[in-house]
């Protein structure tokens, strides 16, 4: 019986000194990321586009003019309860010399540890010409407005009470760079 406990302590003793290894080589092998960051009206450089957040706003359902309430889908639950629309709007230029991806759909809306992709619905309301994936020639520029669904139920009270005065952050990329654009 006590070789038995010896041999069970013994191999829970080698699991966690190789899991401890590990640990240790992988956060060694892939370091934090180097975090860029600019404000609102600075140019970030992502994926050879300029990318310039012109403006940001938030929106309840009551502030939309009626045509684009209407429009909201009704099938989410989420979206008839308490919620915000924040809409960013973004100029990008394309900076290489032949036509490149521009691939919206990749930029985040985050606050804190809430983060939340556009709102592809939403989206396509705001953007009728625009999409999620486009290609643009060299030097070509679009302005597009990014919405994200920023909805109550994803927030403690106290802090949706004040979720318009809280700091959002647009992400570019995460890794090995991680680009931000301070909202506020």
């Amino acid at each position: 019986m006590k070789n038995k406990k010896r041999i069970i302590i013994s191999a829970l003793l080698i699991v966690f000194v190789v899991m401890c290894f590990r640990y240790y080589a992988i956060n060694t092998a892939f370091p934090n990321p180097v975090i860029k960051s600019c404000s609102i009206g600075q140019i970030a450089n992502v994926n050879g586009y300029s990318v310039q957040v012109l403006s940001k706003k938030m929106y309840t359902k009551s502030e939309l003019n009626p045509t684009l309430q209407d429009m909201i889908p009704t099938n989410f639950p989420e979206l008839q309860d308490d919620f915000r629309i924040c809409v960013v709007e973004v100029k990008f230029q394309n900076l290489n010399e032949v036509e490149a991806p521009l691939e919206v759909f990749r930029f985040m809306l985050q606050s804190g540890a809430w983060a939340n992709g556009i709102d592809h619905e939403i989206f396509d309301i705001f953007n009728p010409e625009g999409k999620l994936n486009m290609v643009c020639k060299p030097n070509e520029e679009k302005t597009l407005l990014l919405t994200y669904s920023v909805i109550k139920k994803n927030f403690h009270e106290q802090d949706w009470v004040n979720i318009d005065q809280r700091n959002f952050d647009l992400v570019l990329s995460v890794y090995p760079e991680k680009g931000l654009i301070h909202l506020y």
